[in-house]
């Protein structure tokens, strides 16, 4: 009786020890108990063992009260570490699991049921590619905005309007260079900074490409001059000889006189005609020719063209209107009276069908993609491009836009300049363009940061009344010239009140000089150059004002001592100074 009844007590014992034990050992016996049948395994261990039958129905007893008494050792446990309580979530998690392995055939033809594909994600872009790419596209943005004429700009499209006169252009040269006896010369207008010589370098390209099919003979020549470096009569006639020996493969001699380079350019173009050659001479900076003496190298050349007989075309490009009514008689009735007008940029606030393509945010969309063939990787070029529209679409950057469009301040090189300022500025590290790069950039251009209005700011006060007489005449009259006994008329009212203008306004002389310093300043411009050089009165020459309205109010607030009859007079119109008529009615 004795030996049966120890049986129990030390199965008993083996039984309960580990669960009394409060290290990890337990838990892990605890979660094998949840995971398996712990009744089978506790039973498959007594027969093992081979006990008496007699103690089989106690030990079972303790194996359905064991699991009660885990549970309730482990709830008065204390709070489980992160270890432990990621260790039981993934047992739950393989349990789940094995629990719906029976359901997988079923998953499985769900998915090979049809469905639309979802869309491919966008490959991102590596380090390396980032930093290669703004290598090459910082660069290559830099010389196209810089270098309206050159090869990184012939990759970037014409706004329509402009489209629309380089394809008439290139019709009227070619033909007139192709048609025997039928020279022309036209001069293209437009306001500086709106791609003038733009379109002049892509009309020469086409006309090139289409009349030069074999380059090692080429049949059309060109010859490029500017009237700010080239308006001297021996600097332009060297020049000339220097280019057609180069475009049409001769010798050069450095050191030929004037008269020995008129002679060679007479002969040369002479024999050009015999062999069916061409020559498409182009002038930029008109308006400077025309400001010389006799204007001999627009008369020498025009003049070579009808004797010789040699099919030429020569186009001019000018910010003035009158460029034509300058020439002198015996230049005027050698040159077609031909003009074309490059407009400016439309209002951002346009919504006509005519402006779309020609409005600044649209320009310098222009001026910011980047083409598919730069040497980037495509990911990258595609990347930049949508940046660079995403920042247009800002709402601050359509704002600063606006603002400067509807002032009239915009054109095209004051974008592409914007832009430059935006590549230098962008921080280390950050290798696309976003709108905050840009706006930061174009507050000097919706601030009107202009060296027009740094001038007007750094007038005596004498000389801003001057400016000031000559604007308002200007507008009174309903034209835009004037000389300098109309803007002294006009300021009479002033004299009469005396002192309270605060400036001599009585002293003529003075008046007169400061008249002139505006002149020298490049302020106000003489309509007929010649006429100061021939000895003319100073107080009868026409004379334009070179300043907007917009640029000599703006330079009127900032000037350190602007009267205030002055200042009242530019920010609240006419009403402040009574006209010269006015004054007469009285």
């Amino acid at each position: 009786m004795v030996k049966p009844a120890s049986g129990p007590r030390r199965s008993r014992r083996s039984v309960s020890r580990p669960r009394k034990t409060a290290d990890g050992a337990s838990v892990k016996s605890y979660a094998r108990a949840e995971a398996s049948s712990s009744e089978d395994e506790l039973a498959i261990d007594i027969e093992e063992e081979s006990e008496p039958s007699t103690v089989r129905p106690k030990i079972k007893a303790i194996k359905a009260a064991a699991p009660s008494k885990q549970v309730q050792q482990t709830e008065r446990r204390p709070r489980q570490s992160k270890k432990e309580a990621a260790a039981k979530r993934l047992s739950e998690v393989a349990k789940a699991r094995d629990d719906a392995a029976p359901a997988e055939p079923m998953i499985e033809e769900q998915v090979q049921a049809p469905c639309t594909p979802p869309p491919a994600p966008q490959p991102d872009l590596t380090p390396e590619q980032l930093h290669q790419g703004w290598a090459v596209a910082s660069a290559f943005l830099r010389s196209r905005l810089q270098d309206s004429t050159g090869s990184a700009a012939s990759t970037m499209p014409l706004r329509p309007s402009l489209e629309k006169l380089k394809d008439s252009l290139v019709t009227k040269l070619a033909s007139a260079i192709q048609s025997p006896g039928d020279n022309t010369s036209l001069v293209l207008i437009g306001p500086p900074g709106t791609g003038k010589s733009m379109v002049l370098e892509r009309v020469v390209w086409e006309v090139q490409q289409r009349l030069n099919p074999n380059p090692d003979n080429p049949q059309v020549g060109v010859v490029r001059l500017s009237g700010l470096i080239h308006s001297e009569d021996r600097a332009a006639f060297q020049e000339i000889a220097r280019q057609l020996c180069i475009a049409f493969k001769c010798h050069f001699q450095q050191a030929a006189s004037q008269s020995e380079n008129v002679d060679f350019l007479r002969a040369m173009l002479r024999e050009l005609s015999k062999a069916s050659k061409a020559v498409l001479f182009v002038l930029d900076h008109f308006d400077r020719f025309t400001g010389r003496s006799k204007q001999a190298v627009l008369y020498t050349l025009l003049d070579s063209l009808q004797t010789t007989n040699m099919q030429a075309a020569l186009v001019g490009a000018t910010c003035r209107l009158d460029a034509v009514e300058l020439l002198e008689k015996r230049v005027r009735s050698r040159f077609s009276h031909e003009k074309d007008l490059v407009l400016p940029l439309a209002p951002a606030t346009d919504t006509s069908q005519e402006a779309q393509g020609d409005m600044p945010q649209d320009v310098l969309s222009q001026l910011l993609r980047l083409p598919a063939d730069i040497g980037v990787a495509p990911q990258y070029a595609q990347r930049f491009n949508q940046q660079v529209d995403q920042a247009l679409a800002d709402s601050a950057m359509q704002a600063i836009v606006r603002n400067a469009s509807l002032k009239g301040n915009v054109t095209p090189r004051d974008l592409a300049e914007a832009a430059q300022r935006a590549i230098w500025a962008m921080p280390r590290g950050e290798y696309l363009i976003c709108a905050r790069h840009l706006v930061a950039s174009f507050k000097s251009v919706d601030q009107q940061d202009s060296c027009q209005v740094a001038a007007v700011a750094g007038l005596s006060v004498l000389e801003l009344y001057i400016v000031a007489g000559v604007q308002r005449r200007c507008r009174a009259a309903g034209v835009d010239a004037c000389n300098f006994q109309m803007a002294w008329a006009e300021l009479a009212p002033l004299r009469r009140q005396g002192s309270g203008c605060q400036m001599d306004v009585q002293s003529r002389p003075a008046a007169l000089r400061a008249f002139d310093w505006l002149l020298t300043r490049n302020i106000l411009s003489p309509l007929d150059p010649r006429a100061l050089e021939h000895g003319a009165q100073r107080d009868f020459v026409w004379v334009r004002l070179n300043l907007t309205e917009q640029e000599i109010k703006a330079g009127a607030l900032l000037h350190p001592s602007c009267p205030a009859l002055l200042s009242n007079w530019l920010t609240k119109g006419s009403g402040a100074i009574r006209t010269t008529a006015e004054v007469d009615t009285d």
